[in-house]
């Protein structure tokens, strides 16, 4: 990189240059010219003309990049808006949202979902399983109800045997209450 240095300081020098930066801004002016030149031919008309319609454009092409950063910087505090209202509503209508926000904001970037649908896939596991839990939890305490209230075999505790669904093992309950759940029995 020195070597480099060195060599492009000798040529600005043997081109008679005083230093390197006046080389390079010779240089990129020669680099203007013959584009103006090769456009002038191109369209058939005199470099000065060229020339002269680029001086006047210059001045629009800043003004139409600027526009074109300021319309770019509306459109994203536009989004932004949207997104802190989409916010907002979301943990309006659903409590629990704040718990899955960071897996439904990583599935809605990455997977391209609406951010409410993100956080319904985020919640669905653990909505799912207390849905089945407290199911079980109901199913439970519907058949030990059950059997306390029944008169007979099932309510009955007598000494010489005992009876019903608290009498069950745990696996026997659990399966009893698969098949209530699955509706294959209808009485224990």
């Amino acid at each position: 990189m020195e070597q480099q240095a060195k060599n492009l300081e000798r040529v600005a020098k043997a081109y008679g240059f005083p230093d390197v930066d006046s080389y390079m801004t010779a240089l990129d002016q020669y680099e203007r010219q013959q584009e103006i030149e090769t456009e002038a031919r191109r369209l058939g008309v005199e470099p000065d003309v060229v020339a002269r319609f680029r001086d006047e454009l210059n001045p629009l092409k800043e003004k139409l990049t600027q526009y074109e950063q300021q319309m770019q910087t509306v459109r994203d505090r536009e989004a932004t808006l949207r997104v802190e209202q989409e916010l907002v509503d979301l943990r309006g209508k659903y409590s629990d949202f704040e718990q899955y926000k960071d897996r439904a904001f990583e599935l809605a970037i990455n997977d391209g979902y609406k951010l409410e649908d993100a956080y319904k896939l985020a919640s669905y596991e653990d909505k799912i399983a207390k849905t089945a839990q407290q199911a079980e939890s109901d199913t439970i305490r519907k058949l030990q109800a059950n059997a306390n209230s029944t008169p007979g075999a099932l309510g009955a505790e007598g000494a010489e045997h005992k009876t019903g669904f608290a009498a069950l093992s745990k696996e026997e309950q659990r399966k009893m209450i698969a098949e209530v759940k699955a509706g294959n029995r209808t009485t224990l």
